[in-house]
């Protein structure tokens, strides 16, 4: 069985889930973690806690909001788990393809969504005048 968890410095993952179930629905088996909400809260025993709530042959996808944050750090300790897989850098049009392929084999499935997320990201100042010159030099 798949299963995802969404993980960010605080409310981050929990709005981004939000905005994915008001294009998709409801998607099943994931979860949302927000580091330093609580703060109570020990990072390093809730993300353990979290991962254990798991079957080992299970394989688990978390998605973190930045690559060398602390949240990804914290899973990335957990990387000696049989079927544990860390994507980070996370954005909406990134999880939309993730939820929406999620029955893709593994690797073609973090292939296309890295890619994607990747390729989504532009600066759109640039774009619009590179369209608005080639319509205008026609």
């Amino acid at each position: 069985m798949r299963h995802f968890i969404v993980a960010s410095h605080g409310r981050l993952a929990e709005g981004m889930l939000d905005a994915v179930r008001l294009i998709l629905g409801e998607v099943e088996d994931v979860r949302c973690y927000g580091a330093y909400i609580d703060p109570g809260e020990v990072m390093e025993d809730s993300v353990s806690r979290l991962l254990a709530a798991y079957p080992l042959e299970d394989e688990v996808i978390v998605v973190t909001d930045v690559m060398g944050g602390s949240v990804c750090n914290q899973f990335v300790r957990h990387l000696d788990r049989k079927n544990l897989h860390i994507l980070a850098g996370m954005n909406l049009g990134f999880l939309l393809g993730l939820f929406l392929g999620r029955d893709l084999p593994l690797p073609e499935l973090i292939d296309e969504v890295v890619n994607s997320g990747k390729n989504s990201i532009c600066y759109c100042n640039r774009i619009v005048e590179e369209v608005m010159e080639e319509e205008f030099n026609e």
